[in-house]
């Protein structure tokens, strides 16, 4: 079994998404070794920790009792943690930045996610820290989300070839200062999308009051897109299950968010993207993604060959990256 450590900026479908690719990864070790299932037993072998959120990022500068509870959490099996799909990007040079590094310092293995985080823990000495990618991209979209996601897909647009699915950012305190800047541009990707003869669908989640404006300001101006609650489906059926769905049954998608760039790479063809934060920006550029900045007050003018002839990605190769930087842990050897 595993463990990942809820925050306060997951959503739940970010955390159960977590939790399944925790659970692939412990598939990985042998027999004879266990993945601690709780942090306060001690007869079990390993603890692994996830959690795209971990240390309060979005908050660089806030030391809460959050931060000190997980931190405190960490310390009580440190030799055998192995710490994986993290980010320390939104980091400064500052006390908080200094009180994780004394705790990391202890840490079996670090596994990050982005080469800014990397480069800044090396630069503290942590030099057990390795560099990987997001373990979300070991997911698959099961059977029945597929059949739900077809549906959902064919009673906006009949025919699957003439799609577009659009997903919308992530909402936090940086990206709303640029709202303005990104509905329009969104709104622009819709209209660019009809002219080259193809349905606009744009998904959004109700929870995100952001999703909720956008999608609204869309609606008024432009009749001819269509929108899917990517939180609408059969019960049986995890929200993060069928945003892969999703993004698999269209060969076309604009991603604008870190996890359905990640569900979309998982479909073997890199998507055209927006990216709204450094972390979406190095994922860019280590997989080399065709993209723009949505937060630009010019709307860019999408490259039509790279949303109408994606170019493939080698999906394999970066599961085999996260599974081997994994195995390869000091705790499991």
């Amino acid at each position: 079994m595993s463990t990942t450590i809820k925050t306060r900026n997951h959503t739940e479908s970010t955390i159960s998404a977590e939790k399944k690719a925790c659970q692939i990864l412990s598939s990985l070790i042998p027999d004879n070794k266990n993945v601690q299932d709780h942090l306060q037993h001690k007869n079990k072998d390993y603890h692994l920790v996830a959690g795209d959120d971990l240390f309060e990022n979005s908050r660089p500068q806030l030391i809460n009792r959050h931060f000190l509870s997980n931190l405190k959490q960490l310390k009580k099996n440190d030799a055998k943690t192995i710490l994986i799909s993290q980010t320390v990007s939104d980091y400064e040079q500052g006390l908080k930045f200094k009180i994780l590094c004394n705790r990391l310092e202890n840490i079996s293995t670090i596994i990050v996610k982005d080469q800014k985080s990397y480069q800044l823990l090396q630069d503290k000495g942590i030099t057990q820290t390795q560099l990987s990618f997001d373990i979300r991209f070991l997911l698959e979209p099961s059977t029945f989300a597929l059949m739900e996601a077809y549906k959902s897909v064919q009673s906006c647009q009949p025919s699957l070839n003439k799609c577009c699915l659009i997903t919308l950012p992530d909402s936090n305190n940086e990206e709303n200062k640029y709202h303005s800047s990104m509905t329009k541009n969104i709104l622009s990707a819709c209209q660019q999308v009809i002219t080259m003869g193809l349905t606009p669908i744009i998904l959004f989640q109700p929870s995100e009051q952001v999703h909720l404006i956008t999608s609204q300001g869309i609606k008024d101006k432009l009749p001819g897109v269509y929108f899917i609650d990517t939180t609408r489906h059969n019960p049986l059926i995890t929200d993060y299950d069928f945003l892969q769905a999703l993004l698999h049954v269209s060969r076309y998608k604009i991603t604008s968010n870190y996890l359905s760039t990640i569900f979309a790479v998982t479909t073997g063809f890199k998507p055209l993207t927006f990216y709204t934060s450094e972390l979406e920006h190095d994922l860019i550029k280590r997989l080399k993604l065709p993209h723009n900045s949505i937060c630009e007050r010019r709307s860019p003018t999408l490259d039509e060959r790279s949303l109408t002839e994606p170019q493939k990605v080698d999906i394999n190769l970066i599961r085999q990256h996260i599974c081997t930087a994994f195995q390869l842990s000091e705790p499991l050897h």
